[in-house]
């Protein structure tokens, strides 16, 4: 799939194509990632989660247990602390998140510094 198609809102499209069935699947798990240490605008904790969360929930896949297998932001410290100080209160808004995983990896060999 094209980097244009994705932009344009073709992996919604494509998740589920991708599910093999609820009697392989015990745990749903993605990572997202705040990368304005890209140059890319900084987005919540519930931007990130939010859309595809809702997708699972909206297409019948909200009763497994959901993870953030990875999670994190980049930036300077500074945005890194009001990121994760905003946390908590967001959490409230995905009751199925069970387990959270934050990345913490340095830049490099990572392409941002995720402590």
């Amino acid at each position: 799939m094209s980097s244009s198609a994705l932009r344009s809102g073709g992996w919604p499209a494509r998740y589920s194509t991708l599910w093999p069935g609820d009697a392989y699947v015990g745990w749903i798990a993605w990572d997202p990632y705040n990368t304005v240490c890209l140059g890319k605008a900084s987005r919540t904790f519930s931007q990130l989660v939010g859309p595809f969360y809702g997708w699972l929930v909206a297409h019948g896949h909200g009763s497994k247990p959901l993870m953030l297998a990875e999670y994190g932001t980049g930036g300077t410290p500074a945005q890194k602390q009001r990121w994760y100080e905003q946390l908590p209160g967001q959490l409230a808004n995905f009751p199925r998140l069970k387990a959270l995983v934050d990345f913490d990896y340095p830049a490099p060999p990572a392409t941002c510094d995720w402590r």
